[in-house]
């Protein structure tokens, strides 16, 4: 499995995000792209995890399997360890977040 960790955390960075592609239900076809705040910020095969530390605040996450895209919006407070899974379906997209 592959870890991948965000671009280095700004000093106000005080909670995190983790997004992890493991789901048994998951094709592990086609790459997930992982956007936080407009930037892509990685890549996720099956298998992969992406931690992103983050400040406080609004957020919005996006993943991309290049044929369809999920977003949440997310308020983050200090210290939050958040963890989302996503899974790469064929034919169910609103799926996509657990």
């Amino acid at each position: 499995m592959l870890q991948q960790n965000a671009p280095e955390p700004s000093a106000a960075a005080t909670a995190k995000i983790t997004v992890v592609r493991n789901s048994p239900d998951d094709v592990q076809q086609r790459q997930v792209l992982v956007y936080l705040d407009g930037r892509q910020v990685g890549e996720l095969l099956f298998g992969d995890s992406l931690a992103l530390p983050v400040s406080p605040g609004h957020h919005e996450l996006r993943v991309d399997n290049t044929w369809n895209h999920k977003d949440l919006h997310l308020e983050v407070n200090a210290d939050d360890d958040l963890q989302f899974l996503t899974k790469s379906t064929s034919g169910n997209s609103r799926n996509f977040f657990w």
